[in-house]
């Protein structure tokens, strides 16, 4: 017995081990001492390992423990005689106290809910534990995806436990009738998300600001450009009507100096430039001779004048 007590107490999830005869009577059992009569035949692991063709090995759904009221997971092997004969059953127990304690240390943020659950969705494990739930299947997340045959997967549901909306994700345990469950609330995973969107939106409007700023710099630039622009063209401007006004000034001097009359008509006959010389040539007036005037008025008045002239020089040769 003291045997026994030892190598259990060396191996952390084993709850204890049992010693069953062929008959389903209780032989030996690390709970017990000294042995008390008890009849297990009626146990589900006795009457699949009893049977001749039955397996060696046999895993129970997760029940609760008579001697202590834990739930637990049975793992049974069969002892048999050498001609194949039961002669008994050796029981160990995995108590889920054990992933209690487990759960605890493997959690992976405060606010993570570990928790186990056999495939009906009743809840067997909870870390962190709250009192009267273990035993019961409420309606997590977990056991919503249970109930559609899913034991493995995602969802997102508003814990009956903590009232807190959760994203949960499950997943079967290997050889075992049993899926882990780990839910973190989605303020706790969006809490990042939204240190960095506060982060974002601030380089964001800096960013901006810093656009606009840009953008106002430039347009100061463009406009100072096209006063530059504008002053350079008034000054070239200038520089070309000083330079025309000279050739202006020169060009009548010249005209007026010629010994020959000049004249000078755009394309709707009208007079733009003529000299002195022109003018006494014609025999017309200056307020005839003035820029503007047509072609066609210009050779009426100088004929007007030209018989005039002949008229006068006839009288004077009569008197004569």
């Amino acid at each position: 017995m003291t045997c026994w007590t030892a190598r259990v107490a060396a191996i952390h999830y084993v709850g204890g081990l049992t010693l069953v005869d062929n008959r389903g009577m209780l032989v030996n059992s690390t709970y017990y001492w000294p042995m008390p009569y008890r009849d297990l035949s009626d146990r589900e692991y006795f009457k699949v390992l009893s049977a001749r063709d039955g397996p060696d090995r046999y895993i129970t759904k997760p029940i609760r423990n008579r001697a202590n009221g834990e739930w637990t997971v049975y793992v049974a092997r069969r002892i048999s005689s050498a001609t194949g004969d039961s002669l008994g059953v050796l029981l160990g127990e995995i108590n889920f106290s054990y992933f209690q304690a487990f759960f605890s240390q493997v959690a992976p943020q405060s606010d993570a809910v570990v928790s186990m659950f056999d495939l009906g969705g009743v809840m067997l494990v909870r870390q962190p534990a709250i009192a009267g739930v273990v035993g019961t299947a409420p309606d997590t997340g977990a056991y919503r995806l249970l109930t559609k045959g899913i034991d493995r997967g995602t969802t997102r549901n508003m814990s009956p436990i903590d009232h807190t909306d959760r994203i949960i994700a499950i997943h079967r345990v290997p050889n075992y009738p049993m899926v882990v469950s780990l839910s973190r609330s989605v303020d706790a995973i969006l809490l990042p998300w939204r240190e960095q969107r506060q982060y974002i939106v601030i380089v964001s409007v800096l960013l901006e600001l810093a656009l606009v700023i840009s953008i106002a710099l430039v347009l100061r630039h463009l406009k100072g450009r096209e006063r530059l622009r504008a002053l350079e063209a008034s000054l070239v401007q200038a520089e070309i009507d000083r330079a025309v006004g000279a050739e202006s000034v020169r060009f009548n001097v010249a005209v007026n100096a010629m010994a020959q009359g000049l004249c000078m008509f755009d394309r709707d006959h009208r007079l733009t430039v003529s000299n002195p010389r022109f003018k006494e040539m014609l025999g017309l007036p200056s307020r005839t001779m003035t820029s503007g005037s047509p072609l066609a008025l210009l050779i009426r008045g100088h004929l007007s004048t030209t018989v005039t002239f002949t008229a006068s020089v006839a009288m004077a040769n009569c008197g004569a």
